[in-house]
């Protein structure tokens, strides 16, 4: 499929349904409703295809732009474009998507800590993805995880409406991945206290953060205990992932 192939088969599979609720998340960019499902699919039968990723971000069309993040080869990608493409990211899902391409670089950590101090919502946002991102799959230092956890205690109020929400993900995905720093995130969180996030017209909810992490860490524990003497591939931060997209 060339470029223009896959751009007629997003148009066929979106549903005007599924595209007023991207709209409603912040999706600025021409949304045509194709659910994750179908652009599940669609990567997996273009894997490989990172000639793709350049000219589908370039259409601006929300579900190419999150497809093209999806096959661009991260460690490939110049930083200019890197560049281009986090400048880009104007809501929420494309944001996220940035920040999950990103976290697979070697420098990941290098640019998150650039990020996190950007004023602009957005940049926030995807810095502080990289986090939790780095947190969920152990690529996060304790001394790196101490540092932002300290950070979000001393600024998240602050910050943004949507980089707050971002920033709690991040904490919560500390605190879950970061098994060792949880003590140590518990008492910031105690002093954060209640996180408001304006989600406007969505069924979207920013948790509370020693709650979130006691029950993804109860139902690793019970999914290791049920699977006996079987290797468990389940992990404590899997549980967070959608939470952190969302």
């Amino acid at each position: 499929m060339d470029t223009a192939q896959v751009l007629d088969e997003l148009r066929r599979l979106g549903k005007p349904a599924t595209a007023a609720i991207y709209r409603r998340h912040g999706a600025h960019d021409g949304a045509w409703g194709v659910t994750f499902a179908d652009l599940g699919r669609l990567e997996k039968a273009l894997r490989g295809r990172a000639d793709l990723a350049a000219p589908l971000w370039a259409s601006a069309v929300y579900e190419a732009r999150y497809l093209a993040t999806r096959l661009a080869d991260a460690r490939a990608l110049p930083m200019a474009t890197i560049n281009s493409w986090l400048g880009e990211a104007r809501d929420r899902g494309t944001a996220a998507a940035v920040g999950d391409l990103v976290a697979q670089r070697e420098d990941a950590l290098a640019l998150a800590q650039g990020w996190v101090a950007d004023p602009d919502e957005f940049v926030g946002y995807v810095g502080w993805t990289v986090v939790a991102t780095l947190a969920m799959a152990d690529r996060l230092d304790d001394a790196s995880g101490f540092a932002f956890t300290e950070r979000i205690r001393d600024t998240i109020h602050g910050a943004p409406n949507l980089t707050r929400h971002a920033m709690t993900m991040a904490i919560i995905a500390i605190g879950i991945g970061c098994s060792g720093l949880r003590p140590a995130v518990y008492l910031p969180a105690d002093t954060i206290g209640t996180v408001v996030v304006d989600h406007g017209k969505t069924g979207c909810v920013t948790p509370a953060i020693v709650p979130y992490i006691e029950r993804a860490v109860a139902r690793h524990e019970a999914r290791r205990a049920n699977a006996g003497n079987r290797k468990s591939r389940a992990t404590p931060t899997r549980d967070i992932e959608v939470a952190v997209r969302a």
